[in-house]
């Protein structure tokens, strides 16, 4: 199922748009609203005139200009009351106001021509006659004319029936209050009338106007009180039957448009109220395009949008536009609630003015912190004690069984009438909603207490929705469910979470500002008072507990006249205001074609699609869309192409040797054919020859293969040839052969596919080493260089054999092996820049380690005497062909060691390392390479001779002053002066930092001229004291450190030191490497507290020593990168 919109089709329902053309189209539209206006002030005329005001002389000059215009007048309720609901229809653009304002003004002119035309025939037509006919005349055509122009501004229709329905109620309720006017009279023994009197004197109260004169019955004056009270009857019933009379016609909803609506929300779910779209009283328009949609209800003559509209917002205003055209066709009112701050815009854009109602409580869950809330957390704690648990999940993940159990307990805990229009859905924890977040309080027996739903918001949010909990519920369970899925939530994807609206919250929050003016302290004491009824300021009080971040709501809306309108219809939508179940929309079921059970699949399948598109977009080449084909039609065939529990076969290698035996044995294998020994051989399909009845296919396993026959006398191999292809993985059963070749093969009778390769490697080609290859290109990915580079799988074995080789040489040395954090609140032990993460569960930043050093030497305080770690470490630096941002490091400690002990050591480890890798200590090098004159080649890889070079007895040891001096030609020493030093450095071209003191001037000749063309392993001992800030000062001279760098080749393996264990000392070098990190050297350490404390428990004389792993395994195996002896180096992502 396509989640991508498509434009809505037209309603069947949708009245015909007839319009007069684009030169009238501006002044027609204006003609309703100035209708309504001359209406409601005439209706205000007739109201006050009602009241009291028509005694005045003037009154009756005030109404004749509406006379004039054919509207009725009269000082009655009655009157009043019908014009004020003819303003309002002229509003609503109905119809049936512009068909009333033709009949009247038609009406007004034949009563103005025909008896001016009687007087002129019969010659009584006086002069100030003409002065009003000359007036009003020509005024009534001229309206009439501009009424009949304007015809396409009133397209709104009437429900069907509604004139039977509006006389019924007229008919009905004018006789109940007639009859109810004659019994008022009854009593009345003063007033000497007639029975029919009566009933003229009744009906002149109920119409407003003096119809026993009009019929030539002698008036009387009744009883005020009773002529007061007719009136505000018959207005009652003439506001009932023209309520019903005018009542908005509606149309269905457009089958399918909630799925649409659905897609919308999964393609771009921005507004948290979004989601509340799917609710079955409400109807949508959409954009022409299909890709945006407003959400409304209809009451009242409102059509009344909730939200921003959906979809996305290049689109929103073609779908604002689509619903204002639809609500002029219907003569509804638009209108929003709850529209957010993009959504306001739009609509403001559209003609719509937007007031501020409140604002959205929206927490992050990431910014969430309990222990800044103490009132939540005090609550959440008390729930906890009681034995209660608190469960978040969502509801697809929760069974049928349990899901009735907590709609049962949700319509049990409720009270009152479900309400909600605009922020709640109209059903609790349908199956149709399996995203939304359920949220659950257990008591001790597992007894659900309260729940929460929260709505989905996009992909990755959730909206409250229901809130439920039962009356003897542990005060606080709302503040556990809320902290619980502010905690939880980011494991199940959630990040953000709309809590409560808060109406008028702006109102409450300035009016506790200190600079708060008299009318907002006063303003604040009304909703005050009204929270006593509407808890608008508790609502508010309950978010802020939890430090939300506030997101402002508003309503929209075109005229300040329809506000009254439209709150009133927004709170009959939302459930405040109680009214007959027909006169709204609400709970219209779902226009759907579907089961409720296939319309939950349908949605289930449009998230499941959703979600695949949002997968990145694979385009296969043929061969891998080939492999995809015969998958299917094993699958298809009930083949398993990826089974389990299947028995392992030989190696190629060892069945080629049985083979090999097996025809030494025989001498004549072909005399033997069919007599060989039946083999079970394992391996991957490799360079395959088809010669028709015969298939020659070598199964490969690393560098080694084996030759399969298959005959087609004996296999099925049109079977092969459709379900196997280059890089399956197989075990095939047959019998050891020789080719006539002499090529050692196993004669296939049948085999078992046990892993179906996808994508093959590119075919193999001969690799001038006896050996096929597929030569895999750089851009592959990591395991199919090393599937199609058997050697590269051998160095990462050697590689293997070298960490173990370490391991087992410090154990024998009597070392214990530990582990220490890789996530460090300081980052220190190395001047290197560090990766910097951020710990959710504490809300601190910290460190991927660059180092163990300082974890390892607080185990040496604590008395662990030989201890180390093999581990890895991350820094945010370069990477080449000597640096990984991670890479494994092997950090040793010993007590009442330093670093004379630490270099025999290394030493040691290496030459250990190297003999466990290649039977004696060497070094492999490329042949040809510095360093290697006389050594033999002992390997060759990737089609380069390497040969072993030894490193076999002590290796020699070179301060670094001494070895500067030999590079430079002059004497370097601890005395040369800093200018001295910064001159060499710029007479050599080096770049050294700004302010470079002595050591890190030498540290730069030493790294250009002396660690760079180092070839065989050397120690550089005795560096420069302030380049080492973790190292003992030396024991002869002070400005010296006691510590050691191993070179060899160009690259440094490892350092030593003789460890710093005076903590005063230690102290004032790392505030000194603190000011250098203040100062923003972003590799400088920074102090370490709880380190500083632990040295000073105290640290017996201690050797340290670190070796960089895989660079200790470059140097033994030769590779040329540390790439090549790290599994799965970091490498770019592809895009």
């Amino acid at each position: 199922m396509s989640t991508t919109p498509t434009p809505a089709p037209s309603s069947p329902t949708r009245p015909a748009r007839r319009r007069m053309g684009p030169l009238t189209r501006t002044w027609v539209d204006v003609v309703p609203n100035v209708m309504a206006k001359v209406l409601q002030l005439d209706a205000f005329l007739c109201l006050i005139g009602w009241a009291g005001l028509r005694r005045w002389e003037g009154y009756d000059a005030l109404l004749e200009p509406f006379g004039w215009l054919g509207v009725p007048v009269g000082a009655s309720l009655f009157i009043t009351v019908f014009l004020y609901v003819w303003a309002a229809t002229a509003l609503r653009r109905k119809y049936m106001a512009w068909w009333l304002a033709v009949i009247l003004q038609v009406v007004n002119i034949v009563g103005l021509a025909v008896p001016s035309y009687i007087l002129l025939r019969d010659h009584e037509f006086r002069p100030a006659d003409w002065n009003e006919l000359g007036i009003m005349l020509p005024g009534s055509v001229l309206v009439l004319i501009v009424l009949l122009l304007s015809r396409s501004a009133f397209p709104g229709r009437l429900v069907p029936g509604a004139w039977i329905q509006a006389l019924a109620v007229l008919v009905v309720g004018f006789a109940s209050v007639t009859v109810v006017g004659l019994g008022l009279l009854a009593p009345i023994r003063r007033l000497h009338l007639d029975f029919d009197e009566r009933v003229w004197w009744v009906l002149s109260r109920i119409m407003g106007t003096d119809l026993a004169k009009a019929f030539g019955h002698v008036p009387f004056n009744g009883p005020r009180w009773a002529s007061f009270l007719l009136s505000f009857l018959a207005a009652c019933v003439a506001l009932a039957a023209v309520g019903v009379f005018l009542r908005s016609a509606r149309r269905p909803p457009v089958p399918g448009s909630d799925l649409r609506v659905r897609a919308l929300l999964l393609e771009d779910g921005g507004d948290s109220l979004g989601y509340f779209a799917t609710r079955a009283d409400r109807l949508t328009s959409f954009s022409p395009d299909g890709r945006a949609a407003v959400s409304f209800g209809v009451t009242m003559g409102v059509a009344l949008a909730a939200g921003d509209p959906l979809g996305r917002r290049s689109s929103w205003e073609g779908a604002i536009l689509a619903w204002l055209e639809e609500c002029r066709d219907y003569g509804w009112i638009p209108a929003v609630i709850s529209a957010g701050e993009e959504g306001a815009r739009a609509y403001k854009e559209a003609g719509l003015s937007a007031r501020r109602m409140g604002d959205e409580a929206i927490v992050k869950a990431a910014d969430f912190d309990l222990r800044a809330h103490p009132a939540v957390a005090k609550a959440v704690r008390r729930v906890r004690s009681s034995g209660a648990t608190v469960e978040v999940r969502r509801l697809g993940d929760i069974i049928h069984e349990e899901r009735e159990q907590l709609r049962r307990a949700a319509d049990d805990w409720r009270s009152g009438e479900e309400r909600g229009f605009s922020m709640a859905l109209d059903r609790t924890l349908a199956d149709v909603d399996e995203r939304e977040v359920v949220v659950t309080v257990k008591d001790v027996d597992g007894n659900p207490e309260a729940l929460l739903g929260f709505s989905p918001w996009g992909m990755r949010g959730a909206s409250l929705d229901v809130m439920r909990r039962s009356p003897t519920a542990t005060n606080g369970v709302n503040e556990a469910m809320v902290t619980a899925l502010l905690t939880e939530g980011p494991g199940m994807g959630i990040d953000v979470v709309s809590l409560n609206f808060a109406m008028f919250r702006s109102i409450f929050v300035d009016g506790l500002a200190v600079d708060a003016s008299l009318t907002a302290r006063a303003l604040a004491k009304v909703m005050r008072l009204a929270s006593r009824f509407w808890q608008l300021e508790q609502l508010y009080e309950s978010n802020a507990k939890y430090g939300p971040t506030w997101s402002p709501r508003y309503m929209c809306f075109m005229d300040a006249t329809q506000f009254v309108q439209v709150a009133l219809a927004a709170g009959v939508l939302e459930g405040f205001v109680p009214v007959p179940r027909w006169w709204s929309l609400r709970n219209t079921p779902v226009s759907t074609d579907l089961t409720e059970e296939d319309y939950v699949r349908a949605v289930a399948e449009q998230v499941a699609e959703h979600v695949r598109a949002l997968m990145p977009a694979r385009r296969l080449p043929y061969e891998e869309r080939q492999r995809r084909a015969a998958l299917e039609d094993l699958t298809r065939r009930g083949v398993d192409a990826y089974p389990v529990g299947v028995a392992p076969g030989l190696h190629p290698a060892q069945a080629r040797a049985q083979v090999s035996a097996w025809a030494q044995q025989v001498g004549t294998p072909a005399a033997h054919a069919g007599d060989g020994p039946r083999l079970r051989v394992e391996g991957r399909v490799g360079l395959e020859r088809d010669h028709g009845g015969v298939v020659f296919v070598d199964l490969v396993r690393g560098d080694d293969s084996l030759q399969l026959l298959l005959d087609a006398s004996v296999v099925d191999l049109p079977t092969w040839r459709r379900d196997m292809g280059r890089g399956d993985i197989l075990v095939a059963e047959g019998t050891a052969v020789l080719t006539r070749t002499g090529e050692p093969s196993l004669a296939v009778t049948s085999w078992t596919i046990l892993s179906k390769a996808l994508c093959g490697l590119p075919r193999p080609r001969p690799d001038g080493q006896g050996h096929r290859r597929s030569p895999v290109p750089a851009s592959a990915s990591r395991t199919a260089q090393l599937l199609g580079d058997p050697e590269a799988l051998a160095l990462l074995s050697q590689r293997s054999a070298v960490v173990a080789s370490l391991r087992a040489t410090l154990g024998q040395a009597g070392y214990t092996e530990v582990e220490t954090p890789i996530l460090q609140a300081v980052h220190g032990g190395a001047n290197a820049r560090p990766f910097v993460t951020h710990l959710n569960a504490y809300d601190a930043e910290v460190f991927l380690r660059i180092a163990p050093e300082l974890y390892l030497k607080r185990l040496a305080v604590a008395g662990m005497e030989a201890v180390f770690e093999v581990g890895r470490n991350f820094r945010n630096e370069g990477v080449d062909s000597t640096h990984n941002p991670e890479f494994t490091s092997l950090e040793a400690y010993v007590a009442h060691g330093d670093y004379h002990t630490m270099r025999r050591l290394a030493q040691e480890l290496i030459q250990q390392a190297a003999t466990a890798v290649h039977g004696a200590p060497i070094a492999l090098r490329p042949a040809g390479s510095p360093g290697t004159q006389g050594a033999q080649v002992v390997t060759r890889r990737h089609g380069v001779d390497y040969v072993g070079v030894d490193i076999s007895g002590d290796w020699p040891v070179v301060s670094v002053h001494e070895a500067v001096s030999a590079a430079l030609g002059q004497p370097v020493g601890v005395d040369t002066p800093v200018p001295e030093l910064a001159r060499i450095v710029s007479d050599l071209d080096l770049d050294a930092p700004a302010g470079a003191g002595a050591g890190d001037l030498v540290g730069v000749l030493y790294d250009e001229l002396v660690e760079a063309r180092t070839l065989v392993p050397t120690f550089y001992t005795d560096f420069p004291v302030e380049t080492s800030p973790l190292t003992r000062h030396h024991r002869r001279d002070p400005r010296l450190a006691e510590r050691w760098d191993l070179v060899a080749w160009g690259a440094e393996l490892g350092t030593a030191y003789s460890e710093l264990t005076d903590p005063l000392e230690q102290r004032e070098r790392f505030t000194a490497q603190s000011l250098r990190a203040a100062a923003g050297d972003p590799e400088a350490m920074s102090l370490d507290e709880d380190f500083l404390r632990s040295l000073e428990l105290g640290l017996v004389p201690t050797g340290g020593l670190g070796l960089g792993v895989d660079r200790v395994a470059m140097l033994i195996t030769g590779a040329a990168s540390i790439r090549e002896v790290i599994a799965f180096p970091y490498a770019r992502p592809v895009s």
